[in-house]
């Protein structure tokens, strides 16, 4: 049985349950999976920041990965830029936009 913990992040304009297929698959090898909602617009990624890291250190697993889609990628490397502590496994961007973002600009 794994013990890792992952962590979903959402993009923009998006739910936590729209990654619910990644987390039933990656349920299904094994990892314990958390589904983090924030408000990606109405209150700007700040906060989500904020909470994820709360988060984080609350979870009692060995390692804890975060997979983010689009914002949520950048949320998670704020918030591991933020707290380094909570490093303790990867961090996996899909379409994060590392490199900056026009409609992310506008936001």
């Amino acid at each position: 049985m794994n013990t890792d913990h992952v962590i979903l992040l959402h993009g923009l304009w998006m739910r936590g349950f729209t990654l619910a297929a990644l987390r039933h698959r990656l349920e299904a090898v094994g990892f314990s999976v958390e589904l983090f909602d924030y408000a990606s617009v109405l209150r700007g990624p700040e906060v989500g920041v904020e909470r994820l890291v709360a988060s984080a250190k609350k979870s009692k697993s060995k390692k804890i990965h975060f997979v983010g889609h689009s914002l949520g990628g950048l949320v998670a490397l704020q918030a591991l830029q933020r707290a380094p502590e909570i490093t303790r496994g990867h961090v996996v961007c899909l379409g994060s936009p590392l490199r900056g973002s026009a409609v992310a600009r506008t936001v």
